[in-house]
């Protein structure tokens, strides 16, 4: 399933929660807008070039205590190429302002959420990005189908290698948390359904992140794919 949970740090000392659960995608997708080339097949959403958004904003940060948010998500995604072995360019999940849109001419390597102008942005940029990228783009890409964290930049600050011909077609898990006191960003994956754990600590990436830094208050979370020189199906399953 799709979930979410956050723990929201407000003003008066108690901490609420924002959660939800979506176990499959159907065509009653109110709080899902979908942008850019996708669609609903059997409960999946195929993202093409797109993305999926969870429509309402989500507080991350207090500007006036200065406190963050305690968040997990959980996904599961499948990745599949279309009458070849190659696969191009690759899927993220990503948080970032509330009114951010498909740049213009961001196929390919920039995975919808970047541009060729925007690569040199910086922290205008603002987003944070978990990658699960299938073509090495030389110029930002290390010299590996990897899994990345980025932060305002196609160019992963922690990665590791995976091999998404091995998993063709077949659901992967993740967990991505983010723990306030540590201001650590962590994502833990598995492969051909196999159940997420945090404690499997091979399968796994972390960088310490100072949200407050990078993100406004109130952000957006969704998933964004694009395809390069060859065509591959993503799949956002639950």
């Amino acid at each position: 399933f799709f979930s979410l949970v956050c723990c929201r740090l407000s003003l008066i000392p108690f901490v609420s929660s924002l959660s939800f659960n979506i176990r499959s995608f159907d065509t009653n997708l109110s709080n899902i807008p979908l942008e850019g080339v996708t669609r609903t097949v059997s409960g999946t959403v195929v993202l093409t070039k797109g993305h999926m958004l969870y429509a309402k904003p989500i507080d991350i940060w207090d500007s006036v205590t200065g406190k963050q948010a305690d968040f997990s998500t959980h996904f599961s995604f499948a990745i599949e190429a279309f009458g070849t072995d190659q696969y191009s360019d690759g899927i993220a999940i990503f948080l970032a302002r509330v009114d951010f849109s498909i740049p213009p001419n961001s196929t390919g390597g920039y995975l919808g959420l970047f541009n060729e102008s925007m690569v040199n942005h910086g922290p205008l940029n603002q987003v944070v990005v978990i990658e699960f990228n299938t073509w090495v783009n030389p110029e930002f890409d290390p010299p590996m189908q990897h899994i990345g964290i980025n932060i305002n930049s196609l160019s992963s600050l922690v990665y590791d290698r995976w091999n998404p011909e091995s998993h063709n077609g077949n659901a992967s898990n993740v967990l991505v948390a983010h723990i306030s006191t540590s201001k650590n960003l962590s994502v833990f994956w598995s492969f051909d359904g196999k159940l997420v754990s945090p404690d499997n600590k091979s399968s796994s990436l972390s960088y310490q992140i100072d949200l407050a830094k990078v993100l406004p208050e109130s952000v957006a979370i969704g998933f964004s794919a694009a395809c390069g020189l060859y065509a591959e199906r993503h799949g956002i399953n639950s």
